[in-house]
């Protein structure tokens, strides 16, 4: 594969700005002009800093930063009638140069009013100076259109909003506006765009200041003249202060067009502009492949006219929705993981978040036909939505189940985003019609991760089965899916959760090798969960081990009560801020013999025998106590009767705080440790409550796949 090529070199402004025929052209994806006033002042005031460091030093150039182009008319939005020779679609340095032309724009209208200023005689003299300055000023602004007239359009314009032409034209940017007023009379209105207007107010005040150059500038000497300007210098130089200031204002704008340079990177496409960009970029969030990736669909639809109302422009802006609010930051990571999901959806493909490979992924489109670029775009947009309203939103799924609310919770609190895939499928299908569908299959995702995970001590390539889901690949002869829209291999399906379970289940079993519940309670008994990352997956599963169970008598420590009897996989329960608490410490107080020395062996501490849930505050009253005292309070937190729990936390003798706390709630997680009758919490304990627990965590969400 060749490598991509560029052409990197410093330019002065006139070199870059006055070059005959060309045109800077910001492309619909480029976010809006944001400089500000500060950012302006910066500007001059760095230009006059070079100038004072020209005058002491004799070093002649002052560097603004760096412009990353590319040479490409394929991408104007509409396509012109009359355009530059050469286009060149800024990757990088759109602010930069926008206030550039900006500053050039009113330095000619303060060089044009300082020499109105002048008497005659002056005025003669420095007439020759000013003109060939004001020249290269306003060669910047504007190129000329070739035959046949001659016409002067703008310099550089924003996709969308302009478009150049003799006749036919339009300019409605802030950086267009301000330049077509020139070309057409000379002059510069407001622009209409307060941030761009408060830039060019603060460009013109500061040429109007008398403290523009605050004693940094001195008057050039012969050298310092014939460094700066082509003529030679005036022997009769006019001494007025309104000469001598015209002089200053002459100076800047040599210096300016002839000494002020940027590093102009020149690329032979734009993906190298951007390859080159990303590393270069550490000023700001870099644009996203969703933002280049518009324009692509403008061109097809035939330009903006074309694109504004269709239906295209709907789904554009639907995929917009997801990132409403957002900081430029959080819509650049929340776009990454939406073209991760997007691309499971679409064709099972597994994209990671690099951007280069997410713009290339999406321009893809380029290469469908209509009807599949419109099942693409509605793909994006199905896909935004779902994950705004399920993923989200502070309360999804209002309607639902709390067995669906706190197993969409536990999805999102865990991160495990290559769910993302099958519920946007599923959110698109059922969401309007059949939202219990929808419910159902959140619940079957949810339980498969759970089944998955505590029946193993890693994630064991649980995101390369959800792939092979979507995508639709075989596992060990049975085929799965697909349920992403365009699959590679045979037609998709719908993904019902009848049939998503029955996959889902293939896969523990040929995958996971669990065939039967004795082989999962084993696993998930014996394992150690209380040592890793997944704290959301465990509250999911005590809750659904706690639902209507009530105590029971060693060795099973916990029985299934009838329905209704004590519900705790509710959304109250989940938002209860509950931790999960191990029973024998991690650590041990020095001295404290009631835990046993075996649960400190082979990680036994962090077996599910040996977790519980308790809400926070709850959790930090137990600490490192002993497991007698441990006792007295899981007797308090157990009790439901709050008289009864009034007189257990009396005899505590504890703290007022602490009291008024214990009095507060009872909670359901401590009524098997509260009945148990032994002094010393054993490796027995855990192994036998580890083993119930497991049977009612199967028994409560491996139906939901079938089992």
């Amino acid at each position: 594969m060749p490598l991509a090529r560029f052409d990197a070199r410093a330019r002065t402004l006139k070199d870059l700005l006055n070059a005959t025929g060309t045109g800077f052209y910001v492309p619909l994806y480029q976010r809006p002009y944001r400089w500000t006033s500060d950012n302006a002042s910066r500007l001059i005031s760095d230009i006059v800093d070079g100038i004072s460091r020209f005058q002491r030093t004799g070093r002649s150039s002052t560097f603004l930063g760096s412009l990353i182009t590319v040479d490409d008319s394929r991408n104007l939005v509409p396509p012109p009638t009359d355009r530059p020779g050469t286009v060149r679609q800024v990757i990088d340095g759109q602010q930069r140069i926008a206030t550039l032309l900006g500053l050039c724009g009113e330095l000619r209208r303060a060089i044009g009013i300082s020499l109105g200023d002048l008497a005659a005689e002056e005025r003669a003299i420095l007439e020759p100076v000013v003109q060939r300055q004001t020249y290269e000023l306003e060669m910047a602004l504007s190129f000329k259109v070739a035959e046949p007239d001659d016409s002067v359009l703008p310099r550089m314009i924003r996709g969308g909003e302009d478009w150049w032409g003799r006749d036919d034209f339009k300019y409605v940017s802030e950086i267009g506006r301000y330049l077509s007023a020139y070309s057409r009379d000379g002059r510069a209105e407001p622009t209409g765009s307060r941030v761009f207007d408060d830039v060019i107010d603060t460009m013109r005040s500061a040429f109007a200041s008398e403290e523009l150059f605050d004693g940094r500038v001195d008057p050039l000497d012969a050298n310092q003249w014939d460094a700066l300007f082509p003529q030679d210098q005036p022997g009769d130089l006019p001494t007025s202060d309104e000469a001598a200031r015209l002089l200053l204002l002459l100076t800047f704008a040599a210096f300016t067009m002839g000494h002020v340079q940027v590093i102009s990177v020149e690329a032979e496409d734009e993906d190298s502009a951007f390859a080159v960009f990303e590393p270069l970029n550490t000023t700001g969030e870099p644009l996203t492949a969703f933002e280049t990736f518009v324009p692509s669909v403008v061109y097809t639809r035939g330009g903006q006219r074309e694109y504004a109302d269709s239906s295209e422009s709907v789904q554009v802006d639907r995929f917009n929705a997801l990132l409403h609010g957002l900081t430029a930051k959080e819509a650049v990571q929340r776009t990454k993981k939406a073209l991760v999901a997007f691309a499971l959806t679409d064709t099972g493909t597994g994209l990671g978040e690099q951007l280069q490979d997410q713009r290339i992924y999406l321009r893809r489109y380029l290469e469908l036909g209509e009807p599949d670029q419109g099942v693409f775009l509605k793909g994006l947009a199905d896909t935004a939505e779902c994950l705004a309203d399920l993923w989200y939103k502070d309360h999804p799924l209002s309607a639902s189940n709390d067995h669906t609310k706190v197993a969409l919770r536990m999805l999102i609190e865990a991160r495990h985003t290559i769910t993302q895939g099958l519920l946007a499928r599923g959110y698109e299908e059922f969401m309007e019609e059949e939202p219990r569908l929808l419910d159902r299959l959140v619940r079957v995702v949810a339980d498969f991760w759970l089944l998955w995970r505590l029946s193993r001590s890693t994630t064991a390539n649980v995101d390369g089965h959800h792939r092979n889901l979507m995508a639709g690949l075989d596992v060990d002869g049975s085929r799965l899916g697909p349920y992403c829209r365009r699959p590679e291999t045979r037609a998709t399906q719908s993904p019902h959760p009848d049939a998503v379970a029955d996959d889902l289940r293939r896969i523990l079993e040929a995958k996971g090798g669990i065939n039967d519940r004795e082989t999962w309670v084993a696993k998930a008994s014996e394992l150690a969960h209380g040592s890793q990352g997944n704290k959301a997956l465990l509250r999911y599963a005590l809750l659904g081990a706690y639902h209507d169970a009530i105590p029971g008598t060693p060795p099973e420590m916990v029985r299934r009560g009838v329905a209704g009897s004590l519900p705790t996989l509710t959304a109250v329960w989940h938002d209860a801020a509950l931790t999960v608490e191990h029973i024998g410490p991690q650590t041990p107080l020095s001295g404290d013999n009631s835990f046993g020395d075996q649960i400190y062996r082979e990680s036994r501490v962090h077996r599910l025998g040996n977790l519980t849930l308790l809400p926070k505050e709850e959790n930090r009253i137990l600490g490192n106590k002993s497991w007698p005292e441990k006792q007295e309070y899981f007797k308090v937190f157990a009790e439901r009767d709050t008289n009864v729990r009034a007189r257990k936390v009396d005899a505590l003798n504890l703290r007022p705080a602490t009291v008024d706390l214990l009095l507060q709630r009872f909670v359901p997680f401590c009524t098997d440790l509260a009945k148990l009758e032994s002094d010393q919490w054993t490796e027995t304990h855990i192994a036998d409550r580890g083993k119930c627990l497991a049977e009612l965590i199967w028994d409560r969400f491996a139906p939901s796949l079938g089992y």
